[in-house]
Protein backbone atom coordinates (compact mmCIF):
# COMPACT_ATOMS: atom_id res chain seq x y z
CA UNK A 1 0.00 0.00 0.00
CA UNK A 2 1.37 3.15 -1.21
CA UNK A 3 0.17 6.85 -0.99
CA UNK A 4 0.46 9.46 -4.05
CA UNK A 5 -0.31 12.97 -3.47
CA UNK A 6 -0.78 14.88 -6.90
CA UNK A 7 -0.56 18.83 -7.15
CA UNK A 8 -2.36 20.22 -9.98
CA UNK A 9 -1.19 23.69 -11.36
CA UNK A 10 -4.68 25.97 -12.29
CA UNK A 11 -3.57 29.96 -12.56
CA UNK A 12 -2.13 30.87 -9.27
CA UNK A 13 -3.68 27.98 -7.13
CA UNK A 14 -2.38 24.57 -6.44
CA UNK A 15 -4.99 21.73 -5.77
CA UNK A 16 -3.47 18.72 -3.87
CA UNK A 17 -5.62 15.46 -4.68
CA UNK A 18 -4.47 12.52 -2.60
CA UNK A 19 -5.01 8.64 -3.39
CA UNK A 20 -4.48 5.34 -1.45
CA UNK A 21 -2.80 2.79 -3.63
CA UNK A 22 -3.49 -0.96 -3.11
CA UNK A 23 -1.07 -2.65 -5.48
CA UNK A 24 -1.93 -6.55 -4.37
CA UNK A 25 -6.12 -5.83 -4.94
CA UNK A 26 -5.31 -3.34 -7.53
CA UNK A 27 -7.44 -0.53 -6.36
CA UNK A 28 -7.40 2.89 -5.53
CA UNK A 29 -8.73 4.88 -2.96
CA UNK A 30 -9.07 9.02 -3.37
CA UNK A 31 -9.17 11.40 -0.53
CA UNK A 32 -13.02 13.20 -0.70
CA UNK A 33 -12.15 16.68 0.78
CA UNK A 34 -16.36 16.92 0.66
CA UNK A 35 -17.20 14.38 2.53
CA UNK A 36 -13.70 13.39 4.36
CA UNK A 37 -13.43 9.95 3.25
CA UNK A 38 -11.68 8.07 1.08
CA UNK A 39 -13.76 6.26 -2.33
CA UNK A 40 -12.37 3.16 -3.69
CA UNK A 41 -11.92 3.15 -7.13
CA UNK A 42 -10.48 -0.31 -9.48
CA UNK A 43 -7.63 0.57 -11.28
CA UNK A 44 -7.77 -0.41 -14.87
CA UNK A 45 -3.78 -0.68 -15.51
CA UNK A 46 -0.86 -1.29 -13.63
CA UNK A 47 2.77 -1.88 -14.92
CA UNK A 48 6.07 -0.65 -14.52
CA UNK A 49 5.60 2.61 -16.36
CA UNK A 50 1.97 3.38 -15.78
CA UNK A 51 -1.22 3.41 -13.41
CA UNK A 52 -4.88 4.30 -14.78
CA UNK A 53 -8.14 4.37 -13.14
CA UNK A 54 -11.46 6.16 -13.59
CA UNK A 55 -13.39 7.68 -10.88
CA UNK A 56 -17.09 7.96 -11.36
CA UNK A 57 -18.91 11.18 -10.02
CA UNK A 58 -21.87 9.83 -7.31
CA UNK A 59 -23.96 13.19 -8.36
CA UNK A 60 -23.91 14.01 -11.56
CA UNK A 61 -23.15 10.37 -11.98
CA UNK A 62 -22.77 10.99 -15.83
CA UNK A 63 -19.59 12.24 -15.05
CA UNK A 64 -16.19 10.74 -14.47
CA UNK A 65 -12.47 11.20 -14.33
CA UNK A 66 -9.78 9.27 -16.03
CA UNK A 67 -6.06 9.52 -14.47
CA UNK A 68 -3.30 8.22 -16.42
CA UNK A 69 0.10 8.17 -13.64
CA UNK A 70 3.48 8.19 -15.85
CA UNK A 71 5.53 6.09 -12.84
CA UNK A 72 9.21 7.78 -14.27
CA UNK A 73 8.06 11.43 -14.60
CA UNK A 74 5.71 10.92 -11.68
CA UNK A 75 3.13 13.33 -13.95
CA UNK A 76 -0.59 12.54 -14.01
CA UNK A 77 -2.89 13.27 -16.65
CA UNK A 78 -6.67 14.02 -15.57
CA UNK A 79 -9.65 13.70 -17.88
CA UNK A 80 -13.06 15.05 -17.08
CA UNK A 81 -15.54 13.14 -19.61
CA UNK A 82 -19.13 13.47 -19.51
CA UNK A 83 -21.91 11.54 -21.80
CA UNK A 84 -23.90 13.97 -23.76
CA UNK A 85 -27.23 13.35 -24.84
CA UNK A 86 -27.19 10.73 -27.71
CA UNK A 87 -24.69 9.26 -25.36
CA UNK A 88 -21.23 9.67 -26.50
CA UNK A 89 -18.74 10.63 -24.20
CA UNK A 90 -17.82 14.00 -24.65
CA UNK A 91 -13.90 15.42 -22.98
CA UNK A 92 -15.06 18.71 -20.94
CA UNK A 93 -11.73 19.11 -19.42
CA UNK A 94 -7.52 18.15 -18.92
CA UNK A 95 -5.67 18.47 -16.55
CA UNK A 96 -1.80 17.58 -15.27
CA UNK A 97 -0.53 17.20 -12.01
CA UNK A 98 3.18 17.02 -10.61
CA UNK A 99 2.95 14.00 -8.15
CA UNK A 100 5.15 12.06 -5.52
CA UNK A 101 4.68 8.55 -4.02
CA UNK A 102 4.36 9.10 0.31
CA UNK A 103 4.75 6.04 3.03
CA UNK A 104 1.11 5.65 4.11
CA UNK A 105 2.15 6.47 7.39
CA UNK A 106 2.74 10.11 5.61
CA UNK A 107 -0.60 10.30 3.71
CA UNK A 108 -2.89 8.68 7.28
CA UNK A 109 -1.21 12.05 8.94
CA UNK A 110 -2.23 14.03 5.94
CA UNK A 111 -5.27 12.88 6.02
CA UNK A 112 -6.06 13.00 9.82
CA UNK A 113 -4.68 16.88 9.68
CA UNK A 114 -7.05 17.42 6.95
CA UNK A 115 -9.96 16.16 8.92
CA UNK A 116 -8.74 18.07 12.23
CA UNK A 117 -8.74 20.95 10.50
CA UNK A 118 -12.24 21.00 8.71
CA UNK A 119 -13.75 20.11 13.05
CA UNK A 120 -12.85 23.31 14.15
Amino acid sequence: IQGLSCLEMNDQDALEELWLINFQSEKISHWDKIDFKLREFPVTRINLKTIAWTQISYVPSDISHVYVLDRETMRQSGTQVSIDSSGRPKIKARWFSECRMLPYTELNAIIEKKTEENKK
